[in-house]
């Protein structure tokens, strides 16, 4: 061995040459490989409790989120959502027309739906049918009314194209044809002048319930 050489200090070359499993390295250099992978797993393993520290933190700031906002964190981002998001009744999005189309599509079915009900009533309870065929009008003239503004919002988001505008304009259409169309039944002949008003005015309100049902089957079916 070279006299220049000092085994009892430890070398990098040497250390190396200990960790390769090499045999040029003295008790000194092993000491001070074993020394260094010593202080690595000391630092490996604070690295790993701060980490895991950190994760608790983070967990335990979204669960108390979470509380806060109502949110369930089992569920994904599309399950969380408003249950009105989700049945499409208001738009994720209020500056969408096509969004906006949707939401008065859908409404018009429900006010539609509830126009049908009132008809409906007006026809097995007689003693208040002047009320809900009142109100049965008004609500059948809102659900026309709102397909009338989806229709335009189809339009406005497919630049008057598509089928999705095609759809909404047509329920449009359909619900307009039967407004007012009772009026059609004092032509027929065989009435005489005391009993018109009463054929207008009950022919009336069955078109006005059975252009409703149509307008909202069609709508429950393109929900």
């Amino acid at each position: 061995m070279p006299p220049e050489i000092d085994t009892t200090v430890a070398h990098s070359a040497r250390v190396w040459n200990y960790w390769l499993g090499g045999k040029e390295n003295f008790g000194a250099d092993a000491k001070a490989a074993a020394d260094a992978a010593s202080e690595a797993n000391a630092i490996v393993a604070a690295k790993r409790k701060a980490e895991a520290a950190e994760a608790a933190r983070k967990a335990a700031e979204k669960a108390k989120q979470d509380k806060e906002n109502g949110t369930n964190p089992s569920q994904n981002e599309d399950e969380d959502k408003p249950w009105y998001w989700d049945w499409e009744l208001w738009p994720e999005d209020i500056g969408s027309a096509k969004q906006w189309a949707t939401v008065t599509g859908h409404w018009s079915t429900i006010a539609g739906g509830a126009s049908v009900i009132l008809g409906v009533g007006a026809l097995c309870f007689p003693p208040a049918a002047p009320a809900l065929l009142a109100a049965a009008g008004a609500v059948g003239l809102v659900s026309w009314g709102l397909q009338g503004a989806s229709a335009l919002l189809n339009g406005i988001a497919d630049n008057w194209q598509g089928s999705d505008f095609h759809t909404a304009l047509g329920m449009f259409a359909v619900g307009g044809i039967f407004l007012g169309k009772g009026a059609l039944i004092s032509k027929f002949g065989g009435l005489d002048d005391a009993l018109r008003p009463v054929a207008e005015e009950v022919g009336s309100k069955i078109s006005g319930v059975v252009g409703d049902a149509a307008t909202t089957v069609v709508g429950w079916l393109t929900w």
